[in-house]
């Protein structure tokens, strides 16, 4: 017969099939049977063994808890999701078990760890769901957030055939700063997209269920977001919500009621359109081979800046960086709004002593969307 523990980690390994469960024991975060291969596998670990009952040993991997953040970005870093199962009470005053919970749940979408963070970069979660309707053109949904800032987008995108709409997709995945790709289940994505994608159950991109999950979230019906029931971006929206609620932290009580999933996306910005009419529409290839804000030549090939974001930043605070990539990443159309930025710029550089004393106080603040 099992153990105690080991009936209540295959209870809460049963809720997270598709996850890492770091199991907390102590000092440590263990990992057992299949997860244990993989964590010994991936960190370069001592794999061993440990008695759970009835004369059967389990694979065994753990990890210090003092040195968690470490090993999570190792394995977010290549696509892992953890599950991080905390100790719910004192041990030494609880009678019996003690009681655990999964109190979140780490993704390369849902990482708010500083060391599994790039100050200047958006760090976004999205969902993508593609319809295809009997009459017209395929559509897509896009629905990304940024847990680290409360950013949230939404795109509503058309196009001829589904090479064409997909292509789309990932430049605007890519303006987004997006991390991690939720896709409903059988959704095949290109063999091309460089992003980890998690398949989610289909009934989460349901218009209905979406539009319960955007009433919880914002008090506010999807209609006040200029959505509707016959727009892929509505079932996009709902499925990145979900997924977030489910994965970011919750207090002990909530961990062990799975109450008030809302609580912990309170900082979570209502759903904003991305302005694509207003913005330079090129696929994530042609920004590349620009050397806009990645690509360039070989690091160490030769000396000085490699793209045209290492050539331009000089800002002194991370929000500002991130503001930058996002600018060069969508360059505006519009001359008057294109003059509007100019001419700010110019005011700041006819005056310096303004200028430096603003970005004496810009590199003093701390960085206020990811506080």
């Amino acid at each position: 017969m099992p153990t105690p523990v080991r009936r209540q980690y295959l209870d809460l390994k049963a809720r997270h099939p598709d996850a890492i469960l770091f199991f907390r024991l102590g000092d440590f975060y263990e990992t057992f049977d299949d997860d244990a291969k993989l964590v010994a596998q991936e960190l370069d670990i001592a794999l061993t063994s440990k008695p759970m009952g009835g004369g059967v040993r389990c694979p065994l991997a753990g990890v210090p808890v003092r040195s968690v953040e470490q090993h999570l970005s190792r394995l977010v870093a290549k696509g892992h999701r953890v599950a991080i199962c905390e100790q719910l009470e004192n041990p030494r005053a609880a009678r019996g078990l003690v009681k655990r919970g999964v109190v979140r749940v780490v993704s390369p979408g849902t990482a708010l760890e500083p060391a599994l963070l790039e100050a200047g970069e958006a760090a976004a979660c999205a969902a993508l769901l593609i319809t295809s309707p009997k009459r017209g053109r395929p559509q897509a949904g896009l629905a990304a957030a940024d847990i680290t800032t409360g950013a949230f987008h939404l795109a509503q995108l058309e196009a001829a055939d589904a090479a064409d709409l997909w292509q789309q997709a990932v430049s605007h995945l890519q303006r987004l700063g997006v991390r991690e790709l939720l896709l409903p289940d059988g959704t095949a994505p290109p063999s091309a997209l460089q992003l980890p994608v998690s398949s989610r159950p289909p009934r989460e991109f349901r218009a209905d269920e979406a539009e319960r999950t955007l009433q919880a979230q914002f008090h506010a019906p999807a209609a006040a977001f200029g959505l509707d029931p016959a727009q892929p971006a509505l079932g996009a929206a709902g499925a990145v919500l979900a997924y977030l609620q489910s994965a970011l932290p919750t207090t002990a009580e909530q961990a062990e009621a799975q109450a008030d999933e809302a609580a912990a996306l309170r900082h979570l910005s209502p759903p904003r359109w991305f302005d694509a009419a207003s913005r330079l529409q090129w696929d994530a290839a042609t920004q590349r081979a620009l050397s806009i804000v990645e690509g360039g030549y070989a690091e160490g090939s030769q000396k000085g800046p490699r793209t045209l974001l290492e050539v331009v930043d000089r800002c002194g605070s991370a929000l500002g960086r991130r503001w930058l990539r996002a600018a060069l990443s969508a360059p505006l159309l519009d001359p008057d709004r294109i003059n509007q930025r100019l001419d700010r710029v110019e005011a700041l550089t006819r005056r310096p002593a303004l200028r430096r004393q603003l970005q004496a106080d810009l590199r003093r603040l701390p960085d206020l969307e990811r506080l």
